[in-house]
């Protein structure tokens, strides 16, 4: 427990993203990642919620990235994770960030 307790903490919540990133939180309110942890796409965070740089914080948006969840994976629910093939659809684009808004993402399924 000592070794656990003496590490450095490098994670913040989503509370503390919503502290200054309030239009997100608006946006997220009814989106289908509204219930996902920030850090899932943007790493711990704790840096850069103490130094709001817009270099100090990931932002992930590759096909491969966004494949984790949303590649076709016939183990995963597909009513629950819209899924596409990342190799057959959608290859016009290598960043999926670039058409489809992770914040707002119904309003790009719609």
């Amino acid at each position: 427990l000592i070794d656990n307790a003496s590490k450095a903490i490098v994670f913040t919540t989503k509370e503390t993203c919503f502290d200054c990133h309030d239009d997100i939180r608006e946006k997220l309110e009814n989106d289908v990642h509204a219930n996902l942890s920030c850090l899932i796409c943007h790493g711990p965070g704790l840096i850069h919620a103490d130094n709001p740089e817009a270099d100090n914080i990931l932002k992930e948006s590759g096909r491969e990235f966004c494949g984790r969840c949303h590649n076709l994976n016939a183990a995963r629910p597909a009513d629950v994770v819209y899924q596409v093939d990342i190799k057959i659809h959608h290859t016009e684009k290598e960043n999926c960030i670039e058409c489809h808004h992770p914040h707002e993402v119904w309003e790009d399924l719609q």
